[in-house]
This record gives C-alpha cells, sequence and structure tokens, in this order.
C-alpha cells in the first residue's frame, strides 16, 4: 500500500511539473498573457457562460494597445493572439505561405460534410478552392441572379402569411436554404413555404453546433501528438512570425480575433451601436483596411463573399419594398447569445414586429 502512495505522488508530482513546464510557455519566452489553468489554458467557462468570443473579447481589451501580440492556451495547445493589424496583414497575405492552414478537424471519409473550405487544408485545400472559384464568376452570378429573384418574391409570399411577428433569424435561415437549394442545385427546398421541409431540417443540423463538434476540436487541440498519429495535419513546419524574434513552431496556432477586432471602440466608437454611417467612403478610407474583415482576407478568403451580398440585396429589397419593421417586446435587449455553439447565434432568436405597406 505504502509502494502504491508513493507511485502515485510521484506520478502526480512528474504531471504537476510537465504541466507547469508547459503552461509557462510563453512566460518563459517573455510573452506577455493571461495566466492559464491547467487543462482548461485560456479557456475556463467556455460553453457554460461564457462564448468563444467573450474570452477573445476579454484578452483583447486587456492587451490591446500594450502588446502587439500575447500568449494564449486554446485548453492545451498554444496560441498566439495577434491584435497588431499590420501584423495580421503580413500573416493573411505576405507571408501567407507559411500560415495557410487553420488545423481544424476534418475527415472526409467518415465526416463528409468537413470536406469544405474552411476545415480543410493543404493540397485539398487548394484543389477544392480552384475547382469553387469558377462557381463564382461574374458570368455565373448573373445566371444565378433571376434565380435568387424567384425566392425573393416567394419570401414577400411567405411573409404575407406571417404579418404581426416574425422570428428573424428563422426567416433569413429558410431564405438562404432555398437560395442556395436553387442556385447551387436547381432544386426547390420549399423551406419558406414548410419551415419543417427536409432541407431545412438538414440544415439546421449542420449549423446547430452540437456538443461533439465542440468536443472534437477540443481533443485537436489537446492532444496534437495523437492526432498527427491519426493522420489529422495540424500546421506547417516552424516559421517566424513578421517584424518578431519568435518562432512560430508545429502544433503553434494563430489566432485573429476578428470580432474583438469589430468591437474595438478606438475603431469603431460605441461598437454595439448599429451606426450605417461607418461604412461611408470616407469613413472607410480613414480606417486600417484590416479593422474590417467579416470575409476574411488574402487567398484563404470567404469564396462565397460576392454571393452572399447579393443573397443580402436580394433579401432587403423585397422585405423594404412590402413591409415595416420594428423591435417586438419578446427580443432581449442587448440580445443574449448562446454560449453553446461555435457560431455566434441568439439565445431566443430575434422577433420583430412586421407591417405590411400598400404598394402603389
Amino acid at each position: 500500500m505504502l509502494t502504491l502512495l508513493v507511485l502515485l505522488f510521484i506520478v502526480g508530482l512528474l504531471l504537476y511539473a510537465k504541466l507547469r513546464w508547459h503552461y509557462s510557455y510563453w512566460s518563459r519566452r517573455g510573452v506577455a498573457g493571461e495566466r492559464p489553468v491547467y487543462f482548461r489554458g485560456n479557456m475556463s467557462g467556455l460553453g457554460r457562460d461564457l462564448h468563444w468570443t467573450d474570452i477573445n473579447l476579454r484578452i483583447y481589451r486587456k492587451f490591446r494597445g500594450v502588446e502587439r501580440y500575447c500568449g494564449y492556451f486554446t485548453f492545451m495547445t498554444k496560441s498566439l493572439f495577434i491584435m497588431d493589424l499590420e501584423l495580421i496583414r503580413d500573416i493573411m497575405i505576405r507571408d501567407f505561405s507559411s500560415f495557410a492552414d487553420r488545423g481544424l478537424f476534418h475527415n472526409v471519409r467518415d465526416d463528409p460534410l468537413t470536406g469544405n473550405l474552411l476545415f480543410l487544408d493543404g493540397p485539398e485545400w487548394r484543389w477544392l478552392r480552384q475547382n469553387l472559384t469558377q462557381v463564382f464568376t461574374s458570368g455565373k452570378m448573373k445566371f444565378m441572379f433571376p434565380n435568387m429573384v424567384e425566392v425573393g418574391e416567394k419570401l414577400t409570399q411567405a411573409c404575407r402569411l406571417q404579418v404581426g411577428e416574425i422570428e428573424a433569424k428563422d426567416l433569413c435561415a429558410r431564405f438562404t436554404t432555398d437560395v442556395i437549394g436553387s442556385c447551387a442545385f436547381g432544386l426547390e427546398c420549399n423551406s419558406l413555404q414548410d419551415p419543417e421541409s427536409e432541407f431545412r431540417r438538414m440544415g439546421r443540423s449542420v449549423t446547430k453546433e452540437p456538443l461533439h463538434s465542440l468536443l472534437v476540436q477540443a481533443f485537436m487541440f489537446a492532444q496534437p501528438e495523437l492526432a498527427r498519429k491519426l493522420r489529422f495535419r495540424l500546421f506547417r513546419p516552424e516559421s517566424q512570425i513578421p517584424d518578431s524574434n519568435l518562432i512560430r513552431e508545429p502544433e503553434f496556432k494563430i489566432i485573429i480575433p476578428v470580432h474583438s477586432i469589430h468591437h474595438d471602440p478606438e475603431l469603431y466608437p460605441d461598437p454595439e451601436k448599429f451606426d450605417p454611417s461607418r461604412f461611408e467612403p470616407e469613413e472607410i478610407k480613414a480606417r486600417h483596411p484590416f479593422a474590417y474583415l467579416p470575409f476574411g482576407e488574402g487567398p484563404r478568403n470567404c469564396i462565397g463573399e460576392r454571393f452572399g451580398k447579393l443573397q443580402v440585396k436580394v433579401g432587403l429589397v423585397y422585405l423594404l419594398r412590402d413591409f415595416r419593421f420594428s423591435m417586438s417586446e419578446k427580443t432581449q435587449i442587448p440580445l443574449k447569445f448562446s454560449s453553446q455553439t461555435f457560431l455566434i447565434s441568439t439565445q431566443e432568436g430575434v422577433h420583430l414586429r412586421m407591417d405590411g405597406l400598400a404598394r402603389p
């Protein structure tokens, strides 16, 4: 019994020493950062009380203006949290070849939905990107436009049946499902007419981000060695962080906190306020070009940016032409976001009052 207790003590001591050495990585290199918690790193509260954007925003506000970057632990993975916009530009464009891979979980054989541009890396990503680029040319977009207009008409018809109050998030998701079904597959998904249509149910299951998806990503972050043995590629070999003496080692994650940048009051005064004047040409010109990154930048920017913008414009034209919108009492102000999903999603939806307008 005494021998067993001694062995357990030694194992515990070795584990403590290993964890202490691991989590002192940034301090040993003179990089500032919040003190991590063993096993959880800087992610304490994730999925319980906090969304990952809440954690990023806290760290961004703490070190922005003091450091160009800071140390960060995504569970057990060493991460570098970039706040300097010039450095972000270098990583996303000038030195893209050294920072091309995202290291997100993908297993096309067993989970085909992970074989997309967001998750894929290396040659697989490059091949898919080159082939999909042809889908979003100007000529193809013109060909898709009549399909979007047709779905826009159906959006108006569906809204006329719901005049009074709507849940905007679900309505927009159904509109998106029908647009993609029509433009990409030539199919009528009928999500606007039937909220429980097969395509809408499938789309809901993809965007719901169940807990096991978050656990898989946590596994990838916490067990890079095992992940590599299972042939999950994480990162490229060592490379130098631009304009610094810091070397990015394998399994060294780069975090670009887009949400935090968009909520920086120095860039966008009163960031929670809806202020369209922020995007007047003069205002855009006065800001750093990398202060607004809704679709990313560089070779890994969103391939569907123009498609998405066109779809939104078509939807807004049809909605604002025929209806007047105001806030419903059911909508929580400020909006409360779910901590259970990876995507930013409200807990209770976005409820709006909708009144029909007389058309001339």
